[in-house]
């Protein structure tokens, strides 16, 4: 009888250290999920801002820069070419 609550006690603290893992797992899942949702809501953030300002900057046929890095262009509504000519 001895033997047999010792087995069982050993299979209680196993099935809650499983358990614990579990759960443990399955917040870090949730939580990189999330992460990376919020990674990509910035990077759309980010690219619609640069998209607008660069729309603006353009407005009336103004040249607007660039710049990347080491490289800069400068950008000119085509339509603004076309009235030109």
């Amino acid at each position: 009888m001895d033997k047999k609550n010792v087995f069982i006690g050993v299979l209680c603290i196993l099935l809650l250290v499983s358990v614990g893992y579990i759960l443990l797992t399955a917040f870090e899942q949730e939580k990189a999920k999330n992460l990376s949702a919020g990674y990509q809501e910035g990077y759309s953030y980010g690219v619609k801002e640069t998209v607008y300002t660069l729309l603006q900057q353009t407005d009336g046929c103004k040249p607007a820069s660039v710049n990347f890095g080491n490289y800069t262009r400068e950008v000119v509504d085509t339509a603004c070419l076309k009235n030109s000519s």
